[in-house]
């Protein structure tokens, strides 16, 4: 009995250490603002007819507001742009058109103004640069039909850590409030799209609502992926295969997407033993296209993410 009671009371002891550590994440749990990114990047040579993508543009200074962007020639004058604004609960991105085509063999930088709403004068700062070749991307990547090869729901699943109390060990949550409790995240490995001009890397993948026609219009985020390289240095035959993320479990990544509303809406609640088992798929669709540095899509593909059946995330 006196064994049980100790240890009884080493959970709970390691119960209230967990909650002083959730208290203390709660303190100490800070995003941020997000840090722009900007494509092409600068290890590119992009086509002399390419958009300009700012993932997460700056604020202006004292404002809640987008920063002004421009485009310059490297140290030099302005180019003018159209900027096309793309914000929602999944992405905030700004896409620079430029009016012209761009000088050949040029470095241009991607600016943004940091002076407050009412300044008489622009305070440009750097986001990033890029320099052009020579070639027009004439036409619209290529993405097959059978490009997504896997798709996988991935359930977050919080992390943990043996630690020591009262000479016994015991497992401590360390879910803190840095991390979504959300459903989940959704990774699709896909067959890397392929451009007459725009280098493999760069090529971006839009993501729309199912059945959609017109891909002319903002997608709902568009993703980056990574390149499998250990595929491609063991020689395979085919193309590379780009793994996607959409959605994350992580709160201060503003780029993404929450399946909570998806998971309740299409997955039935489990009860009992059932709820061990697999169950009915209950898929949710979208449609995925490539995007070139000039802005051009390939057709659009279904993609259907089973969110019934999550595989776990390891902690």
């Amino acid at each position: 009995m006196m064994s049980q009671l100790k240890g009884l009371f080493a959970v709970c002891v390691a119960a209230l250490v967990g909650l002083g550590a959730s208290a203390r994440d709660a303190q100490a749990c800070s995003c941020g603002r997000a840090q722009p990114s900007v494509w092409p990047r600068a290890t590119d040579v992009a086509p002399v007819d390419t958009h300009v993508w700012i993932s997460e543009p700056p604020l202006a200074t004292r404002s809640d507001e987008r920063a002004p962007l421009g485009l310059r020639v490297a140290g030099g004058a302005l180019v003018p742009t159209t900027v096309r604004t793309m914000v929602s609960d999944e992405a905030a991105v700004s896409e620079l058109v430029p009016r012209s085509a761009l000088s050949p063999g040029r470095s241009y930088e991607v600016v943004y103004d940091r002076a407050a709403p009412g300044s008489k004068s622009a305070d440009w700062q750097l986001l990033g640069s890029f320099r052009t070749g020579k070639a027009v991307d004439a036409s619209a990547p290529s993405l097959g039909a059978a490009a997504v090869t896997r798709v996988s729901f991935v359930h977050s699943t919080a992390r943990t850590q043996v630690v020591t109390v009262k000479g016994k060990k015991v497992i401590r949550i360390m879910q803190s409030t840095c991390d979504r409790n959300g459903a989940g995240y959704a990774v699709f490995e896909v067959a890397q799209a392929s451009d007459d001009v725009t280098a493999p890397g760069s090529i971006g993948y839009g993501i729309w609502p199912a059945g959609s026609k017109d891909l002319s219009v903002a997608p709902l985020i568009i993703l980056r992926g990574n390149v499998d390289t250990d595929a491609a240095s063991a020689g395979s035959k085919g193309p590379a295969v780009v793994t996607l993320q959409l959605g994350t479990d992580h709160h201060c990544e503003t780029s993404s997407y929450d399946f909570s509303a998806d998971v309740a809406r299409l997955v039935p609640a489990s009860r009992g033993k059932r709820a061990a088992k697999a169950k009915p798929p209950a898929l949710l669709h979208f449609t995925l296209a490539a995007i070139d540095g000039s802005g051009k899509r390939s057709l659009g593909i279904d993609v259907a993410i089973d969110l019934a059946n999550p595989v776990q995330a390891t902690p």
